[in-house]
């Protein structure tokens, strides 16, 4: 194994959405990963668009194909830099006129184009994703798109229901009831499921809609995937259905953002953040945003790249859930690569990630 792959193997393994994926999960990620860092540095691009070009080919081929070496993804690195190159070559052709505004090209433009083409044909052909004739078979496509949702479900496992002891406070009857989990960074945040009352599938407060008329049996079946009998069950044993227990000034009822930030290094930077909790403004005067930047996820906060905290002010737009992060030359004067990040809300006895997810420092094309 390349050492260049071991490093990013080692990476992955650390971080808390990889903790429990097998390794050839990790093992496939951490190829993919190498081969885009590899295409992208050193694929002799002239500009940032072209690099933005390549990774959003490369990205497109993944999702469309499946390509099970890392010889294969070297061939795909090698077709996505002729695919740039070609579309560098139309460009220069375009722009090929005389100075009485007629149209000339070069010979040897023309003839580098049509060996580019050739080469993405053979390309492609060695990677069979342009063979006209090839017919997909139900059998491999089915088995195609298991492993795929495998991969899925490996990379993405951030919420799970779960059934946990319950005992009623009124009758003492001994049942379950379901809970959400929901990963955070280093945890799970666990909530009252919404759609469950104790362990029935049932909402409260559409129940109540449906008691009132606002909403009818039928379209409360619709809405939440059931018969309209067990609406009329529901609906008979009112009051003997153990609803969840109100824990909204326990947890917080936002979904995090996972949200990938590019800075410019040594750019000036300001974010706008917006707090709001069931469509209705937060209050955030005199509030902290903690900013924090590190090199992975479980770094000890002492070893953090950046480490902001703001206070939010007292005024109309705090009142409204609405602040500021800016972040000043210095502070973004980070080495080239990506990092992880988190924003955090915190006030007396509140604390909630806002977002998270990679910052990329890029470079400037002018180093003044």
């Amino acid at each position: 194994m390349e050492p260049e792959i071991q490093a990013e193997l080692k990476k992955l393994s650390k971080l808390q959405q990889f903790k429990n994926a097998e390794e050839s999960v990790l093992l496939k990620q951490a190829e993919k990963n190498v081969t885009l860092r590899k295409l992208v540095e050193e694929g002799n691009f002239i500009s940032q668009e072209e690099k933005k070009l390549a990774k959003s080919l490369f990205d497109g081929f993944l999702k469309t194909h499946e390509f099970e070496s890392l010889s294969d993804l070297n061939t795909l690195s090698m077709l996505i830099f002729n695919m740039v190159v070609l579309g560098r070559i139309q460009v220069s052709l375009n722009e090929c006129s005389t100075k009485d505004g007629g149209a000339y090209i070069p010979d040897k433009l023309i003839k580098s184009m049509h060996e580019v083409e050739t080469r993405i044909d053979e390309l492609k052909i060695k990677l069979g994703i342009d063979r006209k004739d090839q017919q997909e078979d139900e059998m491999t496509a089915l088995q195609l798109l298991k492993r795929r949702f495998a991969e899925h479900i490996q990379l993405n496992r951030n919420e799970f229901s779960i059934a946990v002891p319950f005992k009623c406070p009124s009758c003492q009857h001994e049942d379950v009831k379901m809970v959400l989990l929901r990963r955070r960074v280093a945890d799970f945040e666990a909530l009252d499921n919404p759609h469950f009352a104790g362990r029935f599938w049932m909402n409260e407060e559409a129940i109540k809609l449906v008691k009132s008329g606002v909403l009818t049996k039928e379209q409360y079946a619709k809405i939440f995937s059931t018969s309209i009998y067990f609406v009329d069950y529901c609906l008979a044993h009112e009051g003997k259905i153990l609803g969840n227990q109100k824990t909204e000034e326990k947890v917080s009822v936002n979904f995090m953002k996972d949200v990938n930030l590019q800075i410019v290094k040594r750019d000036t930077k300001t974010y706008t953040l917006r707090l709001t909790r069931n469509g209705s403004a937060v209050d955030i005067s005199g509030w902290y945003v903690y900013f924090t930047v590190k090199t992975d996820f479980n770094d000890a906060d002492s070893s953090a790249l950046l480490s902001k905290n703001v206070l939010m002010p007292s005024n109309a737009e705090s009142e409204a859930g609405i602040g500021y992060l800016t972040l000043s030359s210095s502070e973004t004067n980070l080495s080239v690569g990506t990092y992880f990040y988190d924003i955090k809300f915190v006030d007396t006895g509140y604390r909630e990630t806002f977002a998270r997810g990679q910052l990329s420092i890029v470079p400037s094309i002018r180093a003044n």
